[in-house]
């Protein structure tokens, strides 16, 4: 696992959604790792793979707007998340992980509201 941490050795992870990075960060240092580099078990990392591909369905990316239910939409995917990091905890022993859930349907939402 290649990082920025001086430590050389990652044991705090992160699981958070993005657009086009996998969903695994270095919870010291912020890096994007790569998912085959942490010992997943095969179908968690299935799974935080399937889960990360569904980032942002709430959003019309053409006019940068909320999708009609995307606050719902991201509460899902969030709690999805959740659930994934917790199996991530329970699988993979001398890791600490934790979950950092979106908010940019919240942030889109914030702004819609502003501008009206």
């Amino acid at each position: 696992m290649l990082c920025q941490c001086e430590q050389g050795q990652i044991k705090r992870l992160t699981i958070e959604g993005d657009i086009g990075a996998d969903p695994v960060w270095c919870s010291d240092c912020g890096c994007n790792l790569e998912l085959e580099d942490i010992p997943f078990p095969a179908d968690l990392a299935a799974k935080l793979e399937a889960w990360v591909q569904t980032y942002g369905e709430w959003m019309d990316w053409e006019t940068e707007r909320l999708k009609p239910g995307g606050l719902e939409m991201e509460a899902a995917f969030n709690a999805k998340g959740q659930a994934l990091a917790e199996q991530a905890a329970e699988r993979l022993a001398g890791y600490t992980i934790t979950f950092l859930p979106s908010t940019s349907a919240l942030d889109y939402d914030k702004l819609d509201n502003q501008q009206e």
